[in-house]
Order: C-alpha cells, then structure tokens, then sequence
C-alpha cells in the first residue's frame, strides 16, 4: 500500500552482499523479488542491482555508510533512517543485533515471521522464482520494520547550508540528528536563514507519485524547507504554487524546496532537455533514408551486360564446360 512511502532492504548495503539474509534461500529469493515482483507492484528498494559505474555523488554517500566493525551497526542504520527505508527482509536472528548494535537502540519490530516455501507443491524448484514465503509465528524469515526512519517528504524548520565533505561527515555523525535539521549544499543555497528554528514546521503529504512527476500539499507555520527523500538531478524542475522555484539539495543527494509559511502545493518534474530528442530522432531519420538511398540504388542499377568475348560460342563452351 502507497508503496513511495517506504523503502524495502535486505542487505547492509545497497550494492553489498545479501549478508541479513541467513536463512536459506532467503538472499536468492529477496534478490529475485528486486528484479521481478518489485518492479510489478511499484514496490521501492535502496539496493542497486546493477550499476557497473556509479556516480560519484551515488558512490560517495553510499561509501559513507558503510559497515566497519560487526560490533556498531549505526553507519548502515543511519542511510536507512536518512533514506526513509522502512522495512527489512532479514533472516529472524538479525533483529536483536539491530537493536543493540545500532543507534537508536531498540528502533526495530518484527512486524510478522515466515517460512520460504515451493509456489508449487510437488513440483521442482528450479530457481528463485518457483519460491514464496508463508506465515509462520516460529518461522526463520522476518519483515521487520525501522520504526525511526525518515519520512519520504518532511518540513524543516531549521536549516543549515554545508560543504559537501562537512555534510557528509555530519550525516553519519551521532550527534548530528536528522529529525530536526536538514543540510543544504552550498552550491544551491535557500531564499533565507532559518527565522524560528524551535517552531513547529508544520506537515507535508504526497498527493500524487510518479517516477517523473510527484505532488505535495503542504502547510508550513514558518519559513521551511521541504526535503523530499528522493535522489537529485540535474533535469529535476520544481513548481511551488504553479511558480518556478529552485530545486535544493538537501543532506547531501535529496531533492528539497524553500517556501514561505502557509499552505502550498508544490511539484516536481523530471523534464530532461528536448536536443537529445531530436537528436535521436535525427539520427533514426537519417537512418532510415540511407537504408532506402541503398535499396534504391540497388534495384535501380541495369542488369550487366556480357563482355563482347563471353558471347561467342567458344566463350560460352567454355562456361559450359
């Protein structure tokens, strides 16, 4: 249900191995739901499947938080909690771990336990896919639920406008608390500073999701920024109340918007430039009228007519021959 509220993981990295998934099977299935049941039902995911060259804004986030010592969980726990993923599908005995080897402590609920069982009973498993999970109250599997994650869309009242390296260092930093300060870049700075820091910000929800088109409604009870927890770009266009505004980049790779205190509706766009259009368009176009100039000359051209010597009876003897 509403499946842009939350994000899905199964392993302690986006692009790491399936190292939560202790039970059997359990990492080929998690990983064959990423790539087929996911993409079916719009089900939203942090892990990356297949990115031979990432960005370097993707890879430095990413390698921010990522795990040192099996005794403090909290770097891969805090791009959870920054990235508003919600939900894990973990091997059972992997909770109690969470919730005393990471900050918060005791953030983590089981929300139900399973079983990994055939689709079809009888028959051979052939992969992944001939996989399912069942209820089970004693089961090895669990869906557990990161009660402290972000929101995907949340008003700030307070703001702080960062250098990249200081972002990052503060984003992974305990003291640093991601429910009450949003980081800006310094290379898209806000309207203005914070006018009542302490104040109620006021709330914000999504009207409308699309990968390329998302709709808010907002009431802000001071000056606030918007973070939407949703990766930057640099063809992402935002609207607030049907007027251009600059879209911000918060906390390091998310997307965010000033505004002014009241109610308003804000919108996104990912609307890349049209020259790569017509460029494509351009090129397919010149391809088809070469293709045809070829087929063109080609039927068109006169049959050969023989050399003068290929016509005389020895001539033809001897192709005979």
């Amino acid at each position: 249900h509403d499946p842009w509220e939350h994000r899905v993981m199964s392993r302690l990295s986006p692009t790491g191995p399936y190292d939560i998934a202790g039970a059997d099977n359990l990492g080929a299935l998690c990983h064959w739901w990423l790539e087929n049941d996911y993409l079916a039902n719009n089900i939203e995911s942090l892990e990356i499947d297949q990115a031979p060259r990432l960005p370097d804004l993707d890879r430095n986030y990413i390698g921010t938080f990522m795990v040192r010592s099996d005794k403090d969980l909290s770097p891969p726990v805090r791009l959870w909690r920054l990235t508003n993923t919600r939900y894990l599908l973990a091997d059972a005995r992997v909770m109690p771990a969470l919730n005393q080897l990471a900050e918060p402590k005791n953030s983590f609920r089981n929300v139900m336990l399973m079983d990994i069982v055939p689709k079809r009973v009888g028959e051979p498993i052939h992969d992944a896919g001939d996989l399912t999970v069942k209820t089970n109250d004693n089961g090895p599997v669990a869906l557990i639920e990161f009660t402290q994650a972000l929101p995907r869309a949340k008003l700030f009242a307070n703001w702080q406008v960062s250098d990249d390296a200081a972002a990052l260092g503060k984003l992974n930093s305990p003291e640093f608390d991601p429910t009450k300060t949003v980081l800006i870049a310094e290379d898209t700075p806000p309207a203005q500073k914070p006018a009542q820091p302490e104040e109620d910000p006021g709330t914000v929800t999504i009207t409308s999701y699309q990968p390329r088109d998302v709709k808010l409604q907002a009431d802000a009870k001071t000056p606030a920024v918007l973070l939407f927890n949703d990766r930057t770009g640099d063809y992402w266009k935002v609207w607030v109340d049907q007027k251009p505004a600059s879209v911000l980049r918060c906390n390091y790779i998310m997307r965010g918007v000033f505004m002014p205190a009241g109610q308003h509706t804000i919108e996104f766009h990912f609307r890349a430039p049209m020259k790569w259009l017509y460029v494509s368009v351009s090129a397919f176009a010149i391809g088809i009228l070469l293709a045809g100039y070829a087929v063109f000359t080609r039927l068109s051209r006169p049959p050969e007519t023989p050399a003068a010597s290929e016509k005389t009876p020895a001539a033809q003897n001897r192709k005979a021959a």
